[in-house]
């Protein structure tokens, strides 16, 4: 008799475990044919509504989706020489309206509602370096979206990332490419 005994899902990628007279098969594509005594069987992925967010640095722009389908899309400002956006899989870990903004390079502080603080009123935090915090924000510069302009984050008009705050969560997934 052959028993599916598992079934583990991840942020990044799903995993089968099937048990079979002939042994174990491990999986981490989107849809696996496996042989079991010559016979195909077609393993689907579980299905997931989550939100997760692509962005494309070289389109600067962020994408949603739910699940499969692709919600909206909004432009972004990018990191410039020297203060590049990582690439990679991330996790939002941080989410904050109104935020205070440290300056990485000296540690001054500009509060929240400051005409000078670059965050704007939405913080989606991703990744940190130490002192050094990535994430998607409004900004008090809105000419600067579209540009590599930022120490690293996302710059985003006001009303979109007000917007996308409303649409992610803590845990939602980010992945950035080139």
């Amino acid at each position: 008799m052959y028993k599916m005994f598992k079934i583990f899902t991840s942020l990044s990628s799903w995993v089968v475990l099937w048990t079979a007279a002939t042994g174990l098969i491990v999986s981490h594509q989107p849809i696996v044919l496996a042989q079991v005594r010559g016979q195909s069987i077609e393993l689907q992925p579980p299905v997931n509504q989550e939100t997760r967010l692509e962005v494309s640095l070289s389109r600067r722009q962020v994408t949603v989706y739910r699940g499969a389908v692709e919600v909206k899309k909004y432009p972004l400002g990018i990191g410039k020489a020297g203060w590049e956006t990582p690439t990679g899989t991330f996790s939002v870990v941080q989410m904050v309206r109104d935020p205070i903004w440290m300056n990485p390079l000296t540690g001054q502080i500009v509060p929240a509602g400051d005409p000078a603080n670059p965050l704007g009123t939405y913080w989606i935090g991703f990744s940190t370096e130490g002192r050094i915090w990535y994430g998607f924000h409004s900004t008090n510069q809105p000419q600067t979206v579209g540009q590599a302009i930022s120490h690293g984050c996302l710059r985003m008009y006001s009303q979109d990332a007000e917007e996308l705050f409303s649409q992610v969560k803590v845990g939602t997934l980010v992945t950035i490419v080139q």
